[in-house]
């Protein structure tokens, strides 16, 4: 279940629970020395003595830290494995916080000709993306007359075929040479707000009118799970998408707030870390006891997870911003064979309801750098022939832009998918028969969904309430 959705615990109540970490130490002045150590003299002393963990894997660490609970760091908040998924009367055990509260929901089933390891990562562009400026339609004459400010010059268009082509902005993609494009992707019916679009998706619900409470991510890699220490990861934050999960996921906001779980030699530090270790002690709510008891493990967890980031960031990743930070982390987790599935990142700003060509420009820079940075440390980590990296949005924009040399909420996008199958997928849709002036939908996004599904080793039927047909094969071909 969402943190903040339907859930008797809010943001605001369980960060009450989280002590504040020290901000990061400042250069020291005359003086410093002795206010330092004056704090550390009146902190209170721990009820007993820490030993340093010795001999201990950052695989037992995660699955520790999966099985425990949640924590904020400078800002990173981490959830694990069902913490807000039991019911209001259970008992007042830590472990009630594990049991699966929606069980109407289908848990799902594994091919049976599913390939073992292949991890799919999704991007979800929020806000809605214009799916004619990340796939355009170079050789139509409507689409330039729809779009006489906004356009995609046809001299700048990475050329997939003699129809249509990338946004120039995304070359390094272009360059991998095993990018595809599944265009016409988009609701059945829904009123293209964001919330509840989002919402469609998020369940993977085409009609909005089925009672899957789950999130489609959740559903994919149940089937999935081993029993792994991590087989879901959602690095730009808590998502919908892993709600419900059986298996073990976390979702960390930040990767760099670990640094104040890790060890060094700084005084006032190691005395947060002390408190951290006693907090909860003497307290009986259930929550409280979670969070108390988790401290030590994932105190070890940020401690090692900061030695499994320690690699410096390709250049391509660099400059991919907040968005290559989040991939630099999940292939970081990925590489460490702690059992990741399932990858959720994100990147936001594609609401581009006035002056989108700069913003749009510098939205496609982002993500190419991301995407071929995390392909490129994919290689040089030895898994990218068993990755696969997925483009979702809520919707798309209208055909026609607007007076602020902007796009509208709109039905229909284009997907883009790495790794996997070359080539055009799905079915363009026309630019002259629109339905409400945006692009009809040729390709519904459940059937989209079940294809990553497919591609991942889950049958699509199993959790997706409408039983898509056509699936895509999105295989590579050897």
């Amino acid at each position: 279940m969402s943190i903040d959705d339907n859930t008797n615990w809010p943001v605001n109540k369980a960060r009450d629970y989280i002590p504040s970490a020290p901000t990061t130490a400042p250069p020291k002045k005359s003086g410093d020395a002795a206010v330092e150590q004056d704090i550390l003299a009146k902190k209170p002393a721990p009820s007993k003595k820490q030993a340093k963990p010795k001999g201990i894997s950052r695989r037992t660490v995660l699955k520790g830290a999966a099985a425990t609970g949640a924590f904020v760091a400078g800002g990173g908040l981490i959830v694990a494995k069902n913490m807000f998924g039991a019911s209001s009367g259970s008992s007042n055990t830590a472990s009630s916080f594990n049991e699966q509260s929606f069980t109407s929901d289908p848990v799902g089933s594994k091919k049976s000709d599913a390939v073992d390891g292949r991890v799919l990562v999704v991007i979800q562009l929020a806000g809605g993306n214009d799916g004619l400026s990340m796939v355009v339609p170079a050789s139509s004459g409507h689409y330039y007359d729809r779009r006489p400010n906004t356009a995609v010059s046809p001299e700048e268009v990475l050329a997939l075929n003699n129809e249509i082509g990338l946004h120039p902005n995304l070359r390094r993609c272009y360059d991998l040479g095993n990018i595809a494009v599944v265009e016409g992707v988009g609701s059945i019916d829904g009123d293209l707000s964001h919330f509840g679009m989002e919402k469609w998706w998020e369940r993977g619900d085409v009609t909005g009118k089925n009672n899957y409470r789950s999130g489609f991510l959740s559903r994919c890699i149940d089937p999935l799970d081993q029993g792994s220490p991590l087989t879901g990861l959602a690095t730009g934050g808590q998502t919908p998408y892993f709600s419900a999960s059986n298996a073990s996921t976390l979702a960390i906001r930040n990767a760099g707030s670990l640094e104040y779980l890790s060890a060094d030699d700084w005084e006032l530090k190691q005395a947060y870390h002390e408190g951290l270790r006693g907090y909860g002690a003497d307290n009986t709510g259930e929550l409280e006891s979670l969070v108390g008891n988790s401290w030590e493990k994932l105190l070890e967890l940020g401690q090692l997870t900061g030695s499994a980031t320690e690699d410096s960031k390709n250049q391509n990743l660099q400059d991919g911003g907040n968005l290559g930070d989040q991939l630099n982390f999940a292939a970081d987790m990925i590489a460490a064979d702690v059992g990741v599935r399932v990858v959720h990142a994100k990147l936001g700003g594609f609401d581009t309801h006035n002056g989108q060509e700069g913003r749009y420009n510098q939205l496609m820079n982002t993500l190419d750098a991301s995407i071929a940075g995390f392909m490129q440390k994919a290689e040089a980590k030895g898994f990218a022939d068993r990755v696969l990296v997925a483009t979702v949005s809520e919707f798309g924009r209208r055909a026609d832009e607007n007076g602020d040399r902007g796009t509208d909420h709109g039905r229909a996008s284009a997907m883009l998918v790495v790794g996997g199958k070359q080539g055009r997928l799905g079915q363009a849709p026309s630019l002259t028969a629109l339905r409400n002036d945006s692009l009809a939908t040729t390709v519904p996004f459940d059937v989209y969904l079940g294809s990553l599904a497919s591609w991942l080793g889950v049958e699509p039927g199993s959790i997706l309430p409408n039983e898509p047909k056509d699936i895509i094969d999105l295989a590579r071909t050897v």
